[in-house]
C-alpha cells in the first residue's frame, strides 16, 4: 500500500486557504448546510479583504493578476505545479476547514473521466484513510463520500433520484466528525430534461420539498472545489452552471494552469503560489531529460493538414514555410507536398472517436490541425521511436530493479495516433500493439542472453531474468490502453484492462501481487485521454508517437509522468534525497519541445517580472552602490519606480546587465492578429497600368529532347548512396537546476538505428517515375546499367533512394535546359488581384504578414505605395526608407506571391520591388530583387538560375510599358542602383 506523508509545503497550501476565514462570523442557517457569512456585510468583507492580502504578503505573490474583490460569494485561488499533490491537499483541506470552522459540505468538480476516478480513488483509498486518522484531532474523523454517476431509466419505471444527492444533501451539519463530499464531472452541469441534476420529473421529493437535484444541492451552501481550472473559463456554460444554480458560499480552484485573458491569468484571490520555478529547483518533482531523433537531411519543413472534406473526398495541406495550399485526393501520393514522402498515400476518410480523420496508407490517422514533416512520418519512423523508448524504458527498469535500494518499478506512457491502432473492435489487436510487442519480446530476449552470457550472475540478476521471463510468457500482459470510448465498454476485458490503469495504481506500482506473481503490466497506450488529472509516480518514459496537436503548456504535457517515484514498500522518494529524470520522446517536429518547457518554467520566476530582490547582489559585482544602480536602470529605462522590467526593454536589459538574467529568457512566441496596412491611392493610380501587365499569366515552354541525352542525364543521376541504409542517432538534453537557477544539458549521443524501411524495387521505379515524369523503362534500364558496370553485391531500396535520384536529376535538369526554354504569354481575364478585387478596384489595406513581418516606426516617403514601413530584411528596410531619387514617382514592395515568375525547373519565384521613374523625356519601371548579401557569390546557385528567369520573363513586355529587372545587393544603395540603370538605359 502506498504510504503518505504530508510534505511542509502542502500544509502551507492547505493553511493559506484556512486562514482565509479567519476572524470571519459564522452563522447556521438549516441542519443541513455549511455555515454562512455575509459578503455584503462590510466588516466581513474588510476581514477577508485582510486576510487576503496578508497571506499574499506571507506568501511572496508579487506579481498576482487578481484583486480581492466579491460578488455572491467568496473565489479563493491555489496553484501548485503539475505533480505536487493538489488531490492530497484539497482532500486534507475539506478536513481541516470541518475542524476549524464547521464546513461539511463539499462538492468536488472535474473535467474528465480520469481525473474523476484518480480522485475518487485516493479519496476512498486506505492509505489516505490511514493517514488522516494519523493526524492530530482527526482520530475520529470520517469522509461520506460519493461520487455521482449519470442516471439512465426506463419509461416505464419509476424514476428516483441519486441517491449520491440525497445522501449529500440530507447529511447533518452538526455531525462532528463527518465531511460529505460529493465527486461530479463536468459533463453534470448542463440543463435540460435528460440532465441527472437539472430534470425535474423525478418521482421523489428532496432536500427543500423539490424535484430538481440541483437545488437540493444548492440548499446546502456547498464549498465548491474546481480541478484544472484552465478546463472551467469563467465565460463557458459550465462555470455559468455553478453559479447560477449551485448557489456556493465559495468556489476554490486547484491547478498548475488558470485560463487567460488578454494575456493575464485570470487569478481570484490567489493565496498560494507553487510555480514550476520552485518545484524544480527544490526537487519536488522529477526532471526532464527529452529524447528526439536527429538526422542531417531534415529541415525545418512542415505540412499542416487544414481541410478534410469528406463529401469530395479531398484533403489539403498548408506549407508552413511558405503558407501555400495543396490539394490532395483520396489514393494521391503525399509526394505531392514533398519528394521525401514518396510511398505514402492518402488511403481514405473517416472518423476516430468522432473526430474527422484521414487515413495514410501506411496505417498512421492524421486529424485537423495534425502537422507531419517530410522524411520521418512513416510507419518505420514510428518503429523507430518504439526502440528508442523501449532502450529508455529498460535503461530506467534495469536501474531501479537491479541498483536500487528499495527498488522502484519503472512504467512508460505511450501517446498514439488512435484506437483502432492499438486495439480493434473486436479487442484484438492492432499492428501498433503487434508491433510493440514483437519489439518488447526481441529487447527482452536480448537482455536475457546478455546476463546469461555473463561468467557470473547476482541473486537480483537472477531476480529480474524472472521478471523478464514472466513478461514473455504472457507479452499482451505486459500493455494496456485506455482510451474515451472505454468509459461505455460491456468488454469485460477492457473494464479490467482500464481498470488496472484508472483505479488500482498499487498494481501498476508493485512488482508482484498478493500471491507473489509478477506484476508485468508497465506499458500504458492512450489516445491523449490520459492528460490532465491522471498521472502514475512512476512513469519515466513518455513518448509521444503522434503531436498532441495542442498549444497547451508543456508542463501539463510532461505532468503525466513529474511526481517523484513510489518504491516497492509504498514510499514515496523524498524531494532532494535522489534527482530523478522523466525521459521525454518526441519526435523531429517538436525538437525545440524542451526550450520551449526551459522557457516556460523560467516564465514564472519572479525575476521575469521585478528585480528587487536580485538587485543588491548586481550592485555588489558591479562594485557600486544600490541607489546608484538603481538610478542608472531608472534613467535608462528598464525599470519603474518599483523594480518593475518594462517588458520591451527585457531583453536589452539582459544584454547590458546580464547578472539579473536567473534563468529567465525572453518569451519568443508572439500571438495576434496581423495588422492591416493602407494603400495610398494615388500611388496606386500610377502603377495601375504596369501592375496588371505583370500579373498576367505565362507558361514555359522547353526545347525537344531526344530520348539518348535523356538517357544519359537518367545514368548520371545514379549514384552508390541511392542504395545504402539510413541511420540516425540520438541525441539528449536534460532540463537541471543548480543554485536556483535552469540550465540546458546536451549529453553525448547514443548508437544508431536503421529508421526506413525497405521498399520493393517496382515501387521505388514508379515513386521515381511519379516524381520525375521519366518512363519507368528509361530508368530500369539505367539501374540495370548502373548495377553492371560497378558491381554491386546488393542494393537497398528507400524512401531516400528516391529522394538521392529526384534531387540529381532535377540538378542535371537544371543545368541542360538553363537555355532551352522559352516563356508564353497567357490570357489573363480576371482582374483580381491582391491590390484589386474581382473588378479591379484598388482594395483600401491590405494584411502587413503579405508585404513585411517587421514594422519600422520610420513613416516612408509620400512615393510609397503604402503608410507604413512593413519589412522582412534590414536592405528591404533601407530601400523603403531611404528612396528619395527626384526621379521615383511611385514604388512599392510586391505583395508576397502576388508576382509569379514561372522556372523551368519547377515552382515560382517573386520579386521584391517595383519602381517607376519620371523624368522629362522618359519613363521607366524597374523590379528588383533584393539579396541582403555582399554579392551573387554568396547565394546559392538554384538563386542565380531565378535571377537569369526573371530577367527573361521582363524583358517580354510591352514598349508601353518599358520593364527592366535587377538584382541588388546590400552593397549598393537604392538610389545609386536606380541611378545606374537610368543611364544604362540612355546609352542603350
Amino acid at each position: 500500500m502506498i504510504k503518505l506523508t504530508q510534505l511542509d509545503y502542502q500544509i502551507e497550501s492547505i493553511n493559506s486557504v484556512v486562514n482565509v476565514f479567519k476572524g470571519v462570523p459564522l452563522k447556521r442557517c438549516e441542519n443541513t448546510s455549511n455555515p454562512v457569512f455575509d459578503l455584503k456585510d462590510k466588516f466581513v468583507e474588510q476581514t477577508f479583504k485582510e486576510n487576503i492580502l496578508g497571506i499574499q504578503k506571507d506568501n511572496k505573490i508579487i506579481d498576482d493578476n487578481s484583486t480581492t474583490t466579491f460578488e455572491d460569494y467568496l473565489e479563493i485561488d491555489v496553484k501548485m505545479e503539475t505533480g505536487t499533490g493538489k488531490t492530497y491537499v484539497y482532500s486534507r483541506l475539506m478536513m481541516e476547514l470541518k475542524k476549524a470552522y464547521g464546513f461539511n459540505k463539499f462538492i468536488i468538480i472535474v473535467p474528465t473521466t480520469p481525473i474523476k476516478e484518480g480522485v475518487k480513488s485516493f479519496i476512498e483509498s486506505d492509505a489516505f484513510e490511514e493517514h488522516y486518522k494519523s493526524l492530530n484531532g482527526m482520530e475520529n474523523y470520517k469522509i461520506d463520500f460519493a461520487s455521482l454517476e449519470s442516471q439512465k431509466y426506463s419509461k416505464s419505471n419509476r424514476k428516483y433520484p441519486p441517491v449520491e444527492v440525497n445522501s449529500f444533501s440530507d447529511g447533518s451539519a452538526f455531525a462532528k466528525n463527518t465531511i460529505y463530499s460529493l465527486l461530479m464531472g463536468m459533463g453534470m452541469l448542463k440543463t435540460g430534461k435528460y440532465s441527472t441534476l437539472d430534470r425535474d420529473d423525478y418521482d421523489q421529493l428532496m432536500l427543500g420539498d423539490t424535484h430538481r437535484p440541483v437545488e437540493a444541492l444548492a440548499n446546502t451552501n456547498p464549498i465548491v472545489i474546481i480541478d484544472e481550472p484552465h478546463k472551467f473559463s469563467k465565460n463557458n456554460k459550465t462555470f455559468k452552471y455553478i453559479e447560477d444554480n449551485l448557489n456556493p458560499l465559495a468556489i476554490i480552484r486547484f491547478g498548475a494552469t488558470f485560463p487567460s485573458h488578454d494575456g493575464k491569468r485570470d487569478y481570484n484571490n490567489l493565496v498560494y503560489d507553487l510555480s514550476s520555478v520552485e518545484a524544480f529547483n527544490k526537487d519536488l518533482v522529477k526532471g526532464v531529460s527529452l529524447f528526439n531523433p536527429v538526422e542531417e537531411e531534415w529541415d525545418n519543413l512542415k505540412f499542416t493538414l487544414m481541410k478534410i472534406d469528406k463529401k469530395n473526398k479531398l484533403v489539403k495541406f498548408r506549407n508552413e514555410n511558405n503558407k501555400q495550399l495543396t490539394e490532395l485526393n483520396t489514393s494521391d501520393s503525399l509526394s505531392k507536398l514533398d519528394s521525401r514522402f514518396s510511398g505514402i498515400q492518402v488511403l481514405e476518410i473517416n472518423k476516430v472517436d468522432s473526430e474527422n480523420c484521414i487515413k495514410l496508407s501506411n496505417d498512421k490517422v492524421l486529424f485537423l490541425k495534425d502537422t507531419i514533416i517530410p522524411g520521418v512520418f512513416s510507419e518505420s519512423y514510428q518503429e523507430l521511436m518504439l526502440k528508442k523508448a523501449l532502450d529508455l524504458h529498460f535503461d530506467t527498469e534495469m536501474k531501479y530493479f537491479l541498483n536500487a535500494d528499495p527498488r522502484y518499478k519503472a512504467l512508460s506512457l505511450f501517446f498514439i495516433d488512435s484506437v483502432n491502432s492499438y486495439r480493434l473492435e473486436d479487442d484484438t489487436d492492432g499492428y501498433l500493439r503487434l508491433k510493440f510487442q514483437s519489439l518488447l519480446k526481441g529487447k527482452m530476449k536480448n537482455i536475457i542472453k546478455d546476463f546469461e552470457n555473463k561468467s557470473e550472475i547476482t541473486a537480483r540478476e537472477l531476480e529480474y531474468i524472472d521478471f523478464l521471463n514472466a513478461s514473455l510468457n504472457d507479452i499482451r500482459e505486459t500493455n494496456g490502453g485506455y482510451f474515451s470510448k472505454d468509459n461505455d465498454t460491456n468488454d469485460e476485458s477492457i473494464k479490467e484492462e482500464v481498470h488496472k490503469i484508472l483505479r488500482d495504481k498499487e498494481s501498476l506500482l508493485s512488482f508482484k501481487d498478493k500471491n507473489q506473481k509478477w506484476n508485468t503490466k508497465r506499458f500504458i497506450f492512450s489516445k491523449w485521454t490520459l492528460r490532465e488529472g491522471w498521472d502514475n509516480p512512476n512513469i519515466f518514459t513518455i513518448a509521444k508517437l503522434r503531436s498532441s496537436g495542442s498549444d497547451n503548456s508543456k508542463i501539463q504535457e510532461i505532468g503525466r509522468g513529474l511526481r517523484l517515484p513510489v518504491d516497492e514498500f509504498g514510499q514515496r522518494a523524498e524531494p532532494r534525497k535522489e534527482t530523478f529524470y522523466l525521459n521525454y520522446l518526441v519526435d523531429q517536429s517538436e525538437n525545440g519541445f524542451v526550450e520551449e518547457i526551459f522557457e516556460e518554467i523560467n516564465q514564472e520566476n519572479t525575476h521575469y517580472k521585478n528585480i528587487r530582490s536580485l538587485i543588491e547582489s548586481v550592485a555588489k559585482k558591479l562594485n557600486i552602490s544600490i541607489g546608484n544602480l538603481a538610478g542608472k536602470l531608472m534613467l535608462e529605462g528598464y525599470i519603474d519606480e518599483d523594480y518593475n522590467i518594462y517588458p520591451s526593454k527585457r531583453k536589452e536589459l539582459y544584454e547590458k546587465y546580464p547578472d539579473f538574467n536567473v534563468g529567465v529568457k525572453d518569451n519568443k512566441i508572439v500571438s495576434g492578429k496581423a495588422k492591416s496596412i493602407k494603400i495610398r491611392q494615388k500611388n496606386f493610380d500610377k502603377i495601375k497600368d504596369v501592375w496588371f501587365e505583370i500579373n498576367n499569366n505565362f507558361m514555359i515552354d522547353l526545347n525537344e529532347i531526344d530520348n539518348d541525352i535523356l538517357f544519359e542525364g537518367i545514368e548520371s543521376s545514379i549514384d552508390n548512396s541511392m542504395f545504402q541504409e539510413k541511420t540516425t542517432h540520438f541525441q539528449n538534453k536534460k532540463l537541471i537546476f543548480e543554485n536556483g537557477e535552469g540550465k540546458i544539458e546536451n549529453s553525448i549521443v547514443d548508437s544508431s538505428y536503421h529508421y526506413e524501411n525497405k521498399m520493393p524495387y517496382g515501387e521505388f521505379l514508379k515513386e521515381c517515375s511519379i516524381m520525375t515524369n521519366l518512363h519507368i523503362t528509361l530508368v530500369h534500364k539505367a539501374i540495370c546499367n548502373y548495377y553492371k558496370n560497378n558491381n554491386i553485391e546488393q542494393m537497398v531500396f528507400s524512401n531516400s533512394s528516391v529522394n538521392i535520384f529526384v534531387q540529381n536529376f532535377n540538378e542535371w535538369f537544371i543545368r541542360y535546359f538553363e537555355d532551352k526554354y522559352s516563356f508564353r504569354k497567357l490570357v489573363k481575364k480576371d482582374k483580381k488581384t491582391s491590390l484589386t478585387d474581382e473588378n479591379g478596384v484598388i482594395i483600401n489595406e491590405i494584411n502587413q504578414n503579405d508585404i513585411g513581418t517587421k514594422i519600422d516606426s520610420l513613416r516612408p516617403p509620400e512615393q510609397y505605395l503604402y503608410e507604413l514601413t512593413t519589412y522582412d530584411s534590414d536592405l528591404e528596410r533601407d530601400n523603403i526608407v531611404y528612396s528619395t531619387s527626384k526621379d521615383i514617382s511611385a514604388y512599392a514592395k510586391l505583395p508576397r506571391r502576388s508576382i509569379r515568375v514561372p522556372l523551368y525547373f519547377g515552382g515560382t519565384t517573386s520579386p521584391d520591388f517595383i519602381y517607376m521613374l519620371e523624368s522629362e523625356d522618359s519613363r521607366t519601371n524597374i523590379v528588383i530583387e533584393s539579396k541582403d548579401v555582399e554579392n551573387s557569390s554568396s547565394i546559392r546557385d538554384i538563386e542565380k538560375k531565378k535571377i537569369t528567369a526573371s530577367k527573361k520573363y521582363f524583358n517580354l513586355f510591352s514598349d508601353d510599358n518599358e520593364m527592366h529587372f535587377s538584382e541588388q545587393y546590400n552593397t549598393l544603395d537604392i538610389n545609386t542602383l536606380l541611378k545606374n540603370l537610368q543611364n544604362s538605359k540612355k546609352r542603350d
